[in-house]
This record gives C-alpha cells, sequence and structure tokens, in this order.
C-alpha cells in the first residue's frame, strides 16, 4: 500500500482544526478585552463619583462621571461607550447623599471574521454584521456629602 500522501491529509484536518480554534480565541479576546476594560472604567468613574465631586466644567455628577467613563475607555482603544445610572428611587441619577446608585456601562462590538463565518454557515440571513454587546454593572454607594 502506497500511503505517501496519508500525512499531507492529515495535516490539512488539523491544520483546519487549529485555525478555526485560534479565530474562536481571536474573537473571544476581543470580547474580554472590552468587558475588561468596561470593568475598570465603572469602578474609577463610580468610585470618583460616590464622592460626590463634579470636574470643573461640568454642572452635574453624572456627566463628570460620564466624561471620566469616556476619557477612560479612549485611553484603552474603546469608544461608544453608552453609561446608564439607576438611583435608589429607580430615577436616573447617581443618587444623592448616603444612597446608592448602580451604573450600566454597555459597547456594541462587531463580529468579524470566523464568527460572522460560522453565523452565516448556521443559517444568519441578516447581511448585516453580527453584532455582541458587552455590559459591565457597578453598584455603589454614595460617601455623606
Amino acid at each position: 500500500m502506497n500511503q505517501k500522501g496519508q500525512s499531507t491529509v492529515e495535516f490539512a484536518f488539523v491544520i483546519v482544526m487549529l485555525f478555526v480554534v485560534f479565530c474562536m480565541l481571536t474573537g473571544l479576546t476581543q470580547i474580554t478585552y472590552n468587558w475588561v476594560v468596561l470593568q475598570y472604567a465603572a469602578s474609577e468613574a463610580s468610585r470618583f463619583g460616590s464622592l460626590g465631586q463634579t470636574d470643573s466644567g461640568f454642572s452635574s455628577r453624572e456627566a463628570s462621571i460620564r466624561n471620566r467613563v469616556q476619557k477612560i475607555t479612549q485611553d484603552l482603544g474603546l469608544s461608544k461607550v453608552v453609561v446608564q445610572f439607576v438611583d435608589e428611587s429607580g430615577g436616573i441619577t447617581a443618587g444623592s447623599s448616603s444612597q446608592y446608585f448602580k451604573m450600566k456601562l454597555s459597547r456594541t462590538i462587531q463580529l468579524l471574521g470566523l464568527p460572522r463565518f460560522f453565523l452565516k454557515i448556521a443559517g444568519w440571513k441578516n447581511e448585516q454584521t453580527p453584532v455582541y454587546e458587552v455590559v459591565a454593572w457597578t453598584v455603589i454607594r454614595n460617601e455623606p456629602f
């Protein structure tokens, strides 16, 4: 029996599987990086906001917190981050002295490359690029101010 081409065929199968795993890991890395940056920005900005401070040039704490989030995320390479607040009473503010507030940071990223290819194989009919929403939450209590 002539088995000259056997290793070539095996290599072809293995290299395809390794390529798929590599592409999936790069996509997962992209999602994880976005999530970690959002978590960091949420932590830093909410801590700043809980002290009751406002940056000069801003009329509200919410605007100062949003500015902090945008600055942190842009410095780390992210843009178009959406910031939402919910206070104890269900309002959309950063709360008042000694109140808790929740802050939600979200960012939509486009899934490119192999995830997009697999979605098309699975029957994705939409011609738009599939998107994934990365979300980070934080809850913090305001200091007395």
